[in-house]
């Protein structure tokens, strides 16, 4: 018995000893193949984030650059328009609101409302938004100016007004508020609130001093807004009086760059943008990067007296940072690696308006986040590495509590799938993800564990050629399609007209488009005489293609329009234009009109498109007869026919697309015209917004969970018959 105790456990050792060799190789094979894949899926997710950040540079730095260009051109317009008014004699009729009026008391404009953008403390700790009146200015006169003299100039600037209100319906995007001041201590901004500290004076603010010193165009340092809407930037020009002499300055007070976001991946959660110039440090003497603006909000703790604390890059960034000195010096844009707060970072940076503009944006991604894909890909293999060990545990025990005959027996059968197995992994770990695994024709421990691995390589192997793929064109894709919406959307107006703007008529639009751009448009815009020109477009179909084609329609519409040419003769004119070279034979259905905003009169006509509803008061809606005319770009010797009809004081249209009638539900049943008429007919007299957005809703609510299949643009406009006369009408946009 003894004997036999000692042979098993000779057998148990000769069988056991070499299985627990053969295990501890795999399970380190396993831990080295982990680790070496975690480095090469990082190197590919570091050269992707590179790439990505750099091509994120290049585009925002072009929009700064065209966003810096079109303020310093709105500035130069608003400089011009206000030396005009300047030289006019004050118009004693003009409403001016005054902060606080000779009586001492405080008289705001009526349409004064809460401005999100805009914030004062609320006494306990917090803010509320701040008063805002987008149809007027404020004006403001401090002690110790002669009040008789700044009041003659604020009635002249009065005339300021509509200009404001352009310029703020097309940028208020990127503005936080326009200012005029002027010697005599007079003081004009819009939109119009108030609030200003007592101690307040323009004339002692750094930008007016700018203007006035160097008698030109400046860009000036970032400061905390005295009326709450935080850290802005700055661009001042001097405006002259008809002697010559320094009259004052206007200025355009703009939005930092907290609006800058990477795609919304974990990532690049954690970027940071920076705006730099390079300057000199006082107390060094050397060129820095001076952080003109952030992507992040800071909160210093100061108020508008004192000048915010100056930030340099360098300071946080190290020594490392005098190579990208050196590089935005001469213009230059990279991608490096290099510590930030002290830890691992990517930064992109490069100028703003090519090099000698001394202006350049930085960017700034923790390496961390870059490679936490490939950490997950590492506990992945970790993952699959205890689970062998669990199959080589179990393995043990039976040999163990088997016959040292079994184990005898059993053990080459064991050992030589886990050889050919440790074997074909140590491959595996040194990069060649093309290694077969040997079969295993076993349905034991051994047997799972050999498809287990093949299973994990063959996953790894396509989990990193995905990983590399859908990354790069998900991100590409992504990035361009938000880019080419802001940009389309931006193309259409958004200022809608009221009956409180003496237009003579009130309108609403909206464009929905089913992808992330669409083809489908509207547009309108008061044509001399006071007349309105509107219009409703549908491209053939969807996405980029038709977002262009549809950019290319709108611009001609509207270059056609200003010429004062009537509706058939637009559609005429763009249909020409559009027929030539359209090699790509995409064609659009347009219906536009005038509408005579004295009399009501309304000329139109049909290229193509669904015939609009006709909106009576107490008649319900009905379909306008239209001639049912080719689409645009079809035929280059079409001809279209021009309608008439005459709308009476709360009359409408109402124009749509397609994509309202052809809304579908799940089971197929359309929205369809006849459901439109009845659902436009029970709007009543609602305002055009109200009535559009209801009948959106009415869509919705049919639709139901069912997505938008096509573009939607609905457009109404609505006669009210009481247009002030034309040197009193208001802009339109």
């Amino acid at each position: 018995m003894r004997i036999f105790r000692k042979l098993l456990l000779l057998f148990l050792a000769a069988g056991l000893v070499p299985l627990a060799c053969l295990s501890l190789y795999h399970l380190t094979a396993l831990r080295t193949l982990g680790d070496e894949a975690a480095s090469r899926s990082g190197k590919v997710l570091t050269e992707e984030m590179r790439r990505h950040i750099r091509e994120a540079v290049k585009n925002y730095a072009r929009l700064i650059h065209q966003q810096s260009n079109v303020l310093e051109l709105v500035l130069g317009n608003q400089a011009r328009a206000v030396e005009k008014c300047l030289a006019a004699d004050p118009s004693p009729a003009t409403k001016i609101f005054f902060l606080e009026d000779r009586d001492g008391k405080t008289r705001l404009p009526p349409d004064m409302a809460p401005s999100p953008r805009h914030r004062i403390p609320d006494g306990g700790g917090g803010t509320v938004p701040r008063p805002m009146s987008l149809a007027s200015a404020d004006f403001r006169i401090p002690r110790g100016a002669d009040r008789m003299k700044a009041e003659k100039d604020a009635a002249r600037l009065a005339g300021m007004v509509p200009a404001y209100r352009r310029t703020w319906a097309d940028h208020s995007a990127i503005l936080a508020r326009i200012v005029v001041g002027l010697e005599s201590g007079l003081l004009s901004g819009y939109p119009g609130m108030g609030g200003y500290p007592p101690a307040f004076d323009a004339r002692e603010r750094p930008w007016y001093r700018n203007a006035r010193e160097n008698g030109r165009l400046t860009w000036n340092p970032p400061y905390r807004d005295v009326l709450g809407c935080g850290i802005v930037g700055n661009l001042s020009m001097p405006v002259y009086g008809t002697d010559g002499a320094f009259a004052g300055a206007v200025a355009l007070e703009v939005r930092n760059i907290q609006d800058f976001r990477l795609p919304p991946e974990k990532e690049a959660e954690n970027a940071e943008v920076f705006l730099v110039m390079l300057r000199e440090r006082e107390k060094t003497g050397r060129r820095g990067l001076w952080i003109a603006g952030r992507n992040r909000p800071v909160e210093d703790g100061t108020d508008w007296e004192t000048p915010l604390r100056e930030e340099w890059l360098e300071d946080r960034g190290g020594e490392g940072t005098a190579l990208l000195i050196s590089d935005l010096s001469g213009g230059k844009e990279a991608t490096v690696s290099m510590p930030f707060d002290g830890r691992p970072a990517l930064w992109g940076y490069g100028p703003v308006g090519g090099s000698g503009t001394g202006t350049c944006l930085v960017m700034v991604v923790p390496e961390w986040d870059v490679l936490v894909k490939a950490r997950e890909l590492r506990a992945l293999i970790l993952g699959r590495n205890r689970q062998a060990a669990r199959y080589f545990i179990v393995i043990a025990a039976l040999t163990v509590l088997g016959a040292a005959g079994i184990a005898l027996r059993f053990s080459g059968a064991i050992a030589r799938p886990l050889q050919a197995l440790s074997e074909s992994t140590g491959r595996i770990a040194k990069g060649d993800l093309d290694t077969e695994i040997p079969p295993v024709p076993r349905n034991d421990e051994v047997g799972d564990l050999a498809r287990a691995v093949d299973t994990m390589r063959r996953d790894l192997k396509a989990h990193i050629r995905r990983l590399t793929e859908a990354t790069a064109a998900r991100e590409r894709m992504e990035s361009e399609l938000r880019i080419a919406r802001t940009i389309q959307m931006s193309f259409l107006p958004k200022r809608f007209p009221s009956p409180e703007d003496g237009t003579g008529f009130e309108l609403y639009a909206t464009l929905l488009p089913a992808r992330e751009v669409g083809g489908d448009l509207y547009d309108f815009h008061v044509l001399d005489g006071g007349r309105l020109f509107f219009a409703v477009g549908d491209v053939s179909g969807k996405g980029v293609p038709a977002a262009l084609f549809m950019a290319l329609a709108r611009s001609l519409m509207k270059g056609i329009a200003g010429t004062g040419a009537g509706p058939a003769e637009i559609l005429e004119e763009m249909n020409r234009e559009l027929c030539r070279d359209n090699e790509t034979v995409m064609f659009v259905s347009v219906f536009c009109g005038t509408l005579d905003t004295a009399t009501g009169e309304v000329l139109y006509a049909n290229g193509g498109h669904n015939p609009p509803l006709l909106v009576r008061p107490g008649a319900g809606a009905t379909f306008l007869p239209v001639r049912s005319d080719l689409v645009l770009g079809g035929m280059e010797d079409a001809v279209y026919g021009t309608g008439r009809l005459v709308l009476a004081p709360g009359d409408g249209l109402f124009l749509y697309t397609d994509g309202v009638t052809e809304a579908r539900r799940c089971d197929g049943e359309f929205f369809g015209g006849g459901r439109l008429r009845e659902a436009v007919s029970s709007l009543g007299a609602l305002p055009p917004r109200e009535a559009v957005e209801t009948l959106l809703e009415a869509g919705r609510v049919f639709c139901g969970e069912a997505s938008q299949s096509d573009d939607i643009a609905v457009l109404m406009v609505r006669f009210t018959g009481t247009a002030a006369p034309p040197g009193r009408r208001a802009p339109e946009r």
